[in-house]
Parts: structure tokens; C-alpha cells; sequence
């Protein structure tokens, strides 16, 4: 399940923050490979700095079941889907970010008012311009993807190599 701890301050995937959720869940909450979430949610007060309330990201596709969204992500779906590639570099720039900021409310948890987002109004570049873009930085997600893999399976291999190394069950020459 992507959750609020599944979004770094960078707008980057978090996969520390992933949680595992089984049982029903509504049809607007499943995602796929490159759906474009949003960060609706932050349970601290606003800091430039620190925040995560209105970052996106293009979800990884390493996952091999069914990956669901908290109710503090927000599903962003485009009737273009090279849309989403721009809507994801716009949504996490430092002048999106302190737009949507004004949009937030709460006292304690914050809750971002999703009407910000959706009247933000910004230059869109032609079709001609949007898709070629779109299939670049679709090829840079899908290599990103295999790198988290990667990095999990070499993150699993070290967990269980290291303690046999620490008690000599295994050497290294």
C-alpha cells in the first residue's frame, strides 16, 4: 500500500514506507505501474523544507500483486497519458509546491485542499513537444524500476550473507 511514509521530501518513491494491506478495497484505490499519485496528507506544520503535501510520483513498477493507495494519496488520472509525465516535473517544483501550500488546512494534520490543484493554471506544451518528453522520461521510470529491484535483491543478499560472515559460517578469500 502507498502511504504518506512512501513519499520523500525529493518527490522521490519512498520503498521503506511501503505497508502491506490485504482485504476489499474500492476501485479508485488500485494502481498500476506509473500511475501518478499526489501526497494529500501531512501530520506536521508547513516547512519548505520537509514537506510532502502536494509532492507526486510515478509509482515504480516493481511490484508483482496488487498495489493499493492510503486515503492520504490522491490517484491523479489524465485523459492524455503523456500528461502525467509533465503533471509529475510540475507537481514537484518549488513554485507548485509553495502555490499548493496555501491550500492546506488543519491544525494538527494537515489536509491539502484538492480545488488548489485543480485550478492551478500553467503553460502546457503542444502535443508535439509533450509526447516525445513523455517517452523519455518513461524510459528513465522504467529504468528507475529496475534499479529499486535491483537494490532489493542485493539489499536481501547482504542481510542474509552478513551475519554468516559475522560468525564465520562463510569466508571470503
Amino acid at each position: 500500500m502507498i502511504n504518506l511514509a512512501s513519499f520523500a521530501v525529493s518527490g522521490e518513491y519512498n520503498h521503506d514506507g511501503l505497508k502491506f494491506f490485504s482485504g476489499d478495497v474500492a476501485a479508485s484505490k488500485k494502481l498500476t505501474p506509473f500511475s501518478l499519485v499526489m501526497c494529500n496528507t501531512q501530520q506536521t506544520e508547513i516547512d519548505y523544507l520537509k514537506d510532502i503535501i502536494g509532492k507526486a510520483f510515478l509509482v515504480p513498477d516493481i511490484f508483482e500483486g496488487e498495489v493499493v493507495s492510503s486515503h492520504h494519496v490522491t490517484h491523479i488520472r489524465v485523459s492524455n497519458e503523456s500528461l502525467k509525465f509533465y503533471l509529475h516535473r510540475l507537481f514537484n517544483t518549488d513554485y507548485f509546491h509553495k502555490y499548493v501550500a496555501g491550500y492546506c488546512s488543519g491544525t494538527n494534520i494537515l489536509g491539502l485542499i484538492f480545488s488548489g490543484v485543480e485550478n492551478y493554471v500553467s503553460e502546457m506544451p503542444p502535443d508535439e513537444v509533450l509526447e516525445p518528453f513523455a517517452d523519455f522520461m518513461k524510459s528513465i521510470e522504467q529504468r528507475k524500476s529496475i534499479v529499486i529491484k535491483e537494490t532489493q535483491q542485493l539489499t536481501e543478499l547482504r542481510d542474509w550473507l552478513l551475519p554468516m560472515l559475522m560468525n564465520g559460517q562463510v569466508q571470503v578469500r
